[in-house]
């Protein structure tokens, strides 16, 4: 869930996910339901934009949904662009590149790019992703975070621009606030 600090209409809106696949709209003040969406997917976690307020990008189970429609007078009228994470990733090649190499040298090798069509079921990362985050400091820069790894994606270029790893030996990560 989150506030909708950056609504001119009220400073009690607050965003929910509502499982298995419904985002909510709520007046926190009175506690009443604004809106209600359903996705055809469930839902794990959302983030909003911060150069456009009006762009909601959805992490669901089988891949992230962008929405550009976001209103908190009314609930989106589309349902978004779905569009896929494709690497081979989670196969014992990138996981001996890493080992062996580093993740500089790993990424030159292994891209993560963004595509329009399912990916095979081997080369799907989204099931271990945790969350997903705009960056702040970047227009179109996006975070996905996993227990090990938070890559950074350029969505001008639907692609991979950085990985931070930490050690299999390490507490896991949970979240990433930036």
């Amino acid at each position: 869930m989150q506030w909708l600090w950056n609504q001119d209409a009220s400073r009690d809106l607050l965003l929910a996910v509502h499982p298995p696949n419904y985002i909510v709209l709520w007046n926190a003040d009175t506690g009443t339901k604004l809106w209600k969406k359903s996705y055809a997917e469930n839902i794990l976690s959302f983030s909003f934009d911060p150069f456009d307020p009006s762009r909601l990008t959805l992490l669901t189970s089988e891949g992230i949904v962008f929405i550009s429609d976001f209103s908190p007078s009314k609930a989106p009228a589309s349902s978004g662009k779905k569009v896929y994470i494709s690497s081979p990733h989670s196969s014992p090649v990138h996981n001996k590149l890493v080992a062996s190499t580093g993740a500089k040298k790993a990424l030159d090798k292994v891209k993560i790019l963004i595509t329009n069509e399912k990916p095979s079921a081997e080369s799907v990362t989204l099931n271990d992703c945790l969350q997903l985050s705009y960056l702040p400091s970047k227009r179109n820069y996006m975070l996905l975070l996993y227990p090990r790894e938070i890559l950074i994606l350029d969505l001008e270029v639907n692609q991979t621009v950085g990985v931070i790893t930490i050690e299999r030996t390490g507490v896991p990560f949970l979240q990433v606030t930036s």
